[in-house]
This record gives structure tokens, C-alpha cells and sequence, in this order.
């Protein structure tokens, strides 16, 4: 209901019936509260609020227009209290830096594999079994081999000799050496694995390797020498 200023005992008050104008509702008041001069007054019903005229208890002037809100303020969203911390969209945005930066790392890697196994030719299997194929520049060279059968107590012992050339101009990862032993219809009938030192062949840098092949089969013919995993 309207407010209205307490009422004096003893005597009898003026009463006025004021309208809302913009609802309709109907109040009862003491015309002392409204004045001389007349006052605004607000509904209780619609919250309306409007200027009543002690000569015009219905008059209205035109209601003056809400001041704009700053321009700086932000109205909060549904659900929301004033002053909070959005930061959902901070997250997500995060999330997804992440991924694009994962999935340029995972394509970098595929499309650079050629590189990276000439560079590190023990990669190269790893991209075989994810069943992408891998071109490797040769790089190095085996050169130079040679093979003497020697007498060591009754023993014959095959001494196998070469060089390994790096032809690229960076440094190399050189895998290791296998030795095998063929019958003269080129079937392999045993094979050696042999490490290199160093393992890391500089750029133009030639390294040599050695190795003793014992328990001969009497039917080994040639000798072949080659990287156990293709350089």
C-alpha cells in the first residue's frame, strides 16, 4: 500500500481516494500526506510510480526516462551475481591451443619422418610398425671389405675388415653391422651381429670395424656385409 505519515488522534482525517494509472488499483490516504503541493507516489500492486495532484488526484505528469546505464557496466547473465569471473571461456580456449599445438607437433612428425629416420635411422622401424612408409638416404657406406681365413689352434677363424663412410655433411647414427655367411648358391647360412664404434659417425668421418667369425660351416662360400637396419 501507499505510505502515508501517521495520523494525529483526535482528529478525523481528509481522506482521498487516489487510482494508479497505470493498473488501476484504488488507495485510500489522508490528503496530508500528499500536500500542497502534491507528491510522487508508487503502487504497491504494479510498482508504478506517478505524481498525485492534490487539486488532480489522478493527474499524472510524463514519467522522466531512466538515466542510461554507465558504459562501461556490464549487465550480468542469467544465473550470474555482479562482479563474478567468467572463466569458462578462458579454459576452453586453452584446451584448444593445446590440441592445435599437439596436432602440429604429431603432423610435424609424420611429415618430417624421411628426415628424422636419416638423422636417426633406429626411428625407422618405429614408423614401419605405425604402417607409414619411410624413405632413408643411404648416408653411409660400407667400403673396403675384406676377409682372410686364419688357423687358431686347429680352428678356422674368418677375420672380417672394412671402412664405414659418412657422405652426408652432418653427423650420423651408424646402426649396427651384420656379417653373414653364404653357400655358393648365395643361401645364408649364419649371420654375426657386430657394433660399431663410434656410434656416432661425424659428418665426411670414416670409421673402420672388425670382427672373428669361428664354428665356420665347411660349405660358406662368400661373405656379405650389410646394416642390420638399412641406414
Amino acid at each position: 500500500m501507499l505510505g502515508a505519515p501517521g495520523i494525529v488522534p483526535g482528529i478525523m482525517p481528509d481522506i482521498m481516494i487516489v487510482t494508479c494509472p497505470n493498473c488501476g488499483a484504488k488507495y485510500k490516504i489522508d490528503s496530508a500526506a500528499i500536500g500542497e503541493k502534491g507528491r510522487m507516489v508508487a503502487c504497491a500492486n504494479c510498482r508504478h510510480r506517478w505524481f498525485v495532484d492534490p487539486e488532480r488526484p489522478g493527474a499524472e505528469p510524463a514519467a522522466p526516462e531512466p538515466p542510461p546505464p554507465p558504459p562501461t557496466a556490464e549487465r550480468p547473465r542469467l544465473g550470474e551475481e555482479p562482479g563474478m569471473v567468467r572463466r569458462g571461456s578462458r579454459s576452453s580456449a586453452f584446451g584448444w591451443l593445446v590440441l592445435l599445438v599437439l596436432i602440429a607437433v604429431v603432423a610435424g612428425l609424420v611429415l618430417a619422418r624421411n628426415q628424422i629416420a636419416t638423422a636417426w635411422p633406429q626411428v625407422a622401424g618405429m614408423y614401419r610398425q605405425l604402417g607409414l612408409e619411410v624413405t632413408v638416404d643411404p648416408g653411409l657406406e660400407i667400403r673396403g671389405v675384406t676377409s682372410s681365413e686364419i688357423d687358431e689352434d686347429g680352428e678356422r677363424v674368418l677375420v672380417v675388415s672394412g671402412e664405414i663412410v659418412n657422405t652426408t655433411d652432418y653427423a650420423r647414427s651408424v646402426p649396427a653391422l651384420q656379417v653373414a655367411l653364404l653357400d655358393g648358391d648365395r643361401m645364408e647360412l649364419t649371420s654375426e651381429v657386430v657394433r660399431v664404434e663410434p656410434p656416432i659417425l661425424e659428418a665426411r668421418a670414416t670409421t673402420r670395424f672388425e670382427t672373428r667369425l669361428e664354428d665356420l660351416p665347411p660349405e660358406a662360400r662368400h661373405t656379405v656385409v650389410r646394416f642390420e637396419e638399412a641406414p
